[in-house]
């Protein structure tokens, strides 16, 4: 019966959304569902228990009946998902051009994923895999706190992006991890690393409707928008940096080790959303990060 699954497929389709248009001034789009041919599969259950109890002989007759949509288009357009319901941008700088590179892949990837409800976004599902093969450069990255390069250096940002478009949109976040060191393009404590198969952004769709991720790049910033039902009321505040730490001074005589000067301070920070759902009660959560001090790199 294996070989002949395909023969038991129905050719229903499901009402579904996508965005429609270039990044950067797309909008969602409702594609209809349809009927299709298929078998009732309580049918052919019946058909096979009487089969092995031996009330049949080894063939088995079904019925190709009209299949209706799981999800109707109806219940699509139903979801209202024509909402902003977070927008986000940073700065990159566009002079490193592998990192552009990056940048635009990331974003390219990324850009028009629906979240369905109960589903996840799981960043590095998209990403991956990091390989030149896939058009990836290597850039500058932290890693065990100094600079070096690395193929995606720069993707963190594209997780930093993604994530915000969840945190900012009131969705349940499942995983993301702040660098070690704060980068001022970012907000602080509101940003995430990346790295393939160790570090991931993923946050899950707790809303009523599905959501669909937006991302794009102009000439100076790196774009993200999350479209959805409005379904969360959201608010979000940082706290002035505290706990302070100095500046670490690293001595290395790796032959590809990056001089840096440092200097600033590591410092904690806390991060804190509240989110409340339509008649439901408020949902406060909050988030700490330390981050550690700009070393002091001598190359020796």
């Amino acid at each position: 019966m294996s070989q002949n699954s395909d023969a038991f497929d129905s050719t229903n389709q499901d009402a579904s959304v996508e965005l429609t248009g270039s990044a950067g001034s797309a909008s969602p789009e409702v594609i209809p569902g349809s009927s299709g041919r298929g078998v009732d599969g309580e049918q052919v259950v019946e058909e096979i228990l009487a089969d092995l109890k031996g009330e049949q002989s080894r063939s088995v007759s079904v019925e190709l009946r009209e299949v209706e949509p799981e999800v109707t288009t109806e219940e699509a357009e139903a979801w209202d998902v024509n909402h902003v319901v977070a927008e986000y941008a940073t700065p990159y700088p566009a002079s490193d051009g592998p990192r552009t590179a990056n940048l635009k892949i990331g974003a390219q990837r990324v850009n028009g994923t629906v979240v369905m409800p109960g589903d996840e976004f799981n960043l590095n599902a998209i990403l991956a895999p990091v390989t030149a093969a896939n058009g990836y450069k290597s850039s500058g990255v932290v890693e065990s706190g100094v600079t070096t390069d690395a193929l995606g250096g720069g993707l963190s940002q594209i997780a930093t992006m993604s994530y915000n478009a969840g945190f900012l949109g009131g969705m349940e976040i499942v995983e993301h991890k702040p660098h070690s060191r704060w980068f001022d393009r970012y907000p602080q404590g509101r940003e995430s690393t990346y790295w393939e198969g160790q570090i991931n952004v993923r946050w899950a769709n707790d809303s009523d409707a599905p959501v669909i991720v937006e991302m794009w790049l102009d000439g100076s910033q790196v774009h993200t928008r999350l479209w959805g039902s409005d379904y969360y009321d959201v608010s979000t505040s940082t706290s002035d940096p505290y706990n302070f730490t100095a500046s670490p001074t690293i001595r290395s005589t790796d032959e590809e080790c990056i001089s840096e000067t440092g200097g600033d301070q590591g410092f904690t920070v806390d991060v804190n959303r509240t989110k409340t759902p339509p008649g439901g009660e408020a949902i406060q959560e909050s988030w700490s990060w330390a981050y550690s001090g700009w070393p002091t790199v001598i190359c020796e």
